[in-house]
């Protein structure tokens, strides 16, 4: 073996080492560079730091965590969540780490594992309120009601005036059959929020509940008036009509409604009751078929449906729907209770 070429392979091994010992070439510093670059707009010159960062420590968070923002931004959700989830692993208490990966999973339709990760940065910033309002967004969708409510808890307060967490405090309520929480929550909002036509519409909802029909109605004429665009109050006047026996003028209503929101499961269910009332049974059951198709989980919606198919002499269906709607109704009396 040569001189020459001891010198040379020592010559190789120095080189990293030099590479590592230059500050500027380390990686707290190149996420520094980065950090600034994206700051500039500079995205490509921020990639290629973070690349050199990441050759140097495959592992480090803060770095899988700017490229998985990166790739979250250009619209590479997959490559974005295998960065975030290394990055998870590697530091498993950093709160902007584990939302972004929520917030990514829930785009992606992985709501098991974004509930997860949801949890853990609620655990980390009880106080973040967009991180809260995301993970009771994802407990009412399971008719989680107590979870909903508890996560909200810190931003239900008069001083912050967050009118989205009373929306979704509301709809929590509502979900779980608890009335008297429900009007509490929608009187002390309406203090809050005078003007607000989503929670006027509530508002309006409650005196319905209540069947005070026609504070209900000057409740939700109302808020159509703040807020013509919000299917909701369309829907609770229909449904306020049709309890009023005024079938047609609440087919009206919640079309309306679906006009707003074209899969809004309970306005498609309100146009069924109303048909089935009107001896429309053809055009009822297609509606509720469309409502059943949007909320599976509804059981108001099989009930109606068994009611139908009694009425056209469809035993087997009925039966079928029947007993789903107890199961349903089963399920969200056990995960629906709020304190």
């Amino acid at each position: 073996m040569t001189r020459l070429f001891l010198l040379a392979i020592l010559f190789a091994t120095l080189l990293p080492r030099a590479a590592a010992e230059d500050p500027a070439a380390s990686p707290p510093a190149l996420i520094v560079l980065a950090e600034r670059q994206l700051r500039q707009g500079q995205v490509a010159q921020a990639r290629e730091a973070l690349g050199r960062a990441l050759a140097s420590n495959p592992a480090h968070p803060r770095a899988l965590y700017l490229l998985g923002r990166l790739e979250y931004s250009a619209g590479h959700l997959p490559e974005a969540a295998a960065r975030l989830q290394k990055a998870a692993q590697a530091a498993p208490d950093d709160f902007d780490i584990r939302f972004l990966l929520g917030a990514l999973l829930v785009e992606m339709g992985q709501r098991n594992q974004a509930m997860a990760q949801l949890e853990a940065a609620n655990r980390l910033q009880p106080d973040h309120s967009d991180a809260a309002k995301l993970l009771a967004i994802e407990y009412n969708r399971l008719l989680r009601s107590r979870d909903t409510v508890r996560v909200l808890q810190p931003f239900l307060v008069p001083e912050l005036r967050d009118e989205e967490a009373y929306l979704l405090a509301l709809d929590a309520y509502h979900k779980s059959g608890d009335k008297e929480q429900s009007r509490l929550a929608a009187e002390t909002a309406v203090r809050l929020f005078p003007n607000s036509g989503k929670i006027l519409g509530w508002m309006g909802y409650q005196y319905s509940e209540r069947g005070d029909f026609a504070r209900a109605k000057g409740f939700l004429e109302r808020a159509m008036r703040l807020d013509p665009g919000d299917h909701a109050a369309y829907y609770v006047l229909g449904d306020v009509l049709l309890k009023e026996g005024r079938n047609q003028e609440a087919i009206r209503y919640f079309r309306l409604g679906i006009e707003r929101k074209p899969d809004h499961g309970e306005a498609h269910a309100g146009v069924g009751r109303a048909m089935a009332a009107l001896g429309r049974i053809d055009e009822a059951l297609a509606e509720l078929q469309k409502a059943r198709k949007l909320l599976p989980e509804d059981p108001a919606v099989r009930l109606e449906l068994s009611k139908l198919y009694f009425r056209l002499g469809d035993e087997d269906r009925a039966r079928a729907e029947s007993e789903e709607f107890r199961r349903l109704k089963q399920k969200a009396g056990e995960s629906a209770a709020v304190p």
